[in-house]
């Protein structure tokens, strides 16, 4: 019996990690762009009700996406 061996090179453990934690990274992105936009649909009633005011809702809104709250960010 043979067996083929296959050619594919081998990824190593640092390169794996890295594409892994930039996988992670954007999906957290991804996650937070959709938050912002739903919190960018409630009406002032509805924002109130959570705390918020519109003010608070369009600075966070306009944020750059790489510039994630703290609760989000990993330490």
């Amino acid at each position: 019996m043979t067996t083929l061996a296959t050619h594919a090179p081998r990824v190593t453990r640092p390169a794996r990690s890295f594409w892994i934690r930039a996988l992670n990274w954007l999906i957290a992105r991804d996650a937070q762009f959709r938050e912002r936009k739903a919190l960018e649909q409630l009406d002032a009633h509805l924002l109130r009700d959570i705390g918020l005011e519109p003010d608070d809702v369009h600075r966070e809104v306009v944020r750059p996406i790489w510039d994630a709250p703290k609760v989000m960010r990993r330490s």
